[in-house]
């Protein structure tokens, strides 16, 4: 992360980047892209909500949504995943996922779900 869209060592902003962590970006220059942790910034606490800049083509991933990247923790799509018996699963793109779905062939990435209700036993998709 920089505190400028030029990456130089003399712009390090010593702030990280976490694996799946959600971001939003907020301004492009070339590759590089300006990151806040929400979707809005407050002049208050503009230090804390605004990250710094990152090389897109590098370290993040840009979606253009989040729907995706949820699981649907209604109880109907609970109860509607029992019944089909339907797991959740993650892929690594949408072809992954089409191959999945219309061949059966591939393989989703590692997910460990028991229960929907409980949060120390929901955990994240591990690459």
């Amino acid at each position: 992360m920089y505190n400028s869209p030029k990456v130089d060592a003399k712009f390090d902003a010593n702030k990280d980047i976490k694996l799946w962590q959600y971001l939003f970006v907020f301004k492009r220059e070339g590759n590089m892209v300006l990151l806040a942790k929400g979707n809005k910034v407050s002049a208050s606490s503009i230090s804390e909500d605004i990250l710094g800049w990152s090389d897109e083509t590098k370290q993040l991933h840009i979606w253009d949504n989040a729907v995706c990247l949820r699981i649907n923790f209604e109880n109907d799509a609970i109860q509607e995943r029992k019944d089909k018996k339907i797991d959740v699963q993650f892929f690594r793109d949408v072809n992954e996922a089409r191959n999945f779905r219309d061949k059966g062939v591939g393989s989703s990435l590692p997910f460990y779900y028991d229960d929907p209700t409980n949060d120390e036993k929901q955990t994240i998709p591990i690459y």
